[in-house]
């Protein structure tokens, strides 16, 4: 996890004209800086993700049913890295959507793969952008 938030500080410009935008008001990675991954840079930054969320999870619960609650809402489980990355794709392939956290855009796969009823995914959508645009 710290040889990943090495690379992504390394291989972002300084925070000034479109670099700027690659990140949230608090500092977290969104869609415009999905954007300009390749491949296996998406892979590797969904790699670094997952482990530093199941670490995170892990550290904070106690039980297991609360563990996995916690982890099936920060990670789409029943998804393969390609299929994550692919949704992830697709998600902000919506101009709109550029401004979200991954971290929260993988929240919103998630949901999906749950089988969370798709205009409850939408109300979330939504809140998610009117936040990110504060």
């Amino acid at each position: 996890m710290i040889g990943l938030c090495c690379w992504a500080q390394d291989s972002a410009p300084s925070q000034s004209g479109l670099s700027a935008t690659w990140q949230t008001g608090v500092g977290f990675w969104n869609g415009r800086f999905w954007k300009t991954l390749d491949d296996s840079q998406k892979r590797i930054f969904l790699f670094g993700y997952a482990n530093g969320s199941h670490f995170a999870v892990f550290k904070t619960t106690t039980t297991f049913p609360e563990y996995k609650r916690f982890h099936e809402t920060l990670w789409p489980t029943i998804l393969t890295y390609d299929e994550t990355k692919a949704a992830l794709d697709r998600f902000y392939e919506t101009p709109e959507n550029g401004p979200v956290s991954i971290s929260d855009a993988l929240q919103v796969t998630a949901a999906r793969a749950k089988g969370t009823a798709e205009d409850v995914v939408q109300k979330f959508i939504l809140e998610l952008r009117a936040a990110a645009s504060k």
